[in-house]
C-alpha cells in the first residue's frame, strides 16, 4: 500500500515550458518586436526600432529587455 502512493508522489512532473531566445530575424520575434513597436510608437511619437539586450519567450509569453530608438539607430 506504501508503494502506489510513494510512485504518486515520485511520479512524473509535468514539465514545464521550455524558455529559449527568439532568433534574430525570425518570424516568432519579429512578431514580438512589432507587437512592442506598436505598443510604444503612439507614446514616442515617431518611428522606432528596438536595440535587444535581453529576449526569452516560452511560446506563449515573453520578456525583453532594451530600449527603442529613431529608424536610423
Amino acid at each position: 500500500m506504501l508503494l502506489p502512493a510513494l510512485l504518486l508522489i515520485a511520479g512524473p512532473k509535468p514539465s514545464a515550458p521550455k524558455i529559449y531566445q527568439p532568433k534574430a530575424g525570425s518570424p516568432e520575434r519579429k512578431a514580438l518586436m512589432e507587437a512592442l513597436r506598436r505598443a510604444v510608437t503612439p507614446s514616442l511619437r515617431q518611428a522606432v526600432v528596438f536595440r535587444v539586450d535581453w529576449i526569452r519567450s516560452n511560446g506563449s509569453a515573453a520578456f525583453f529587455e532594451g530600449y527603442p530608438s529613431g529608424r536610423t539607430g
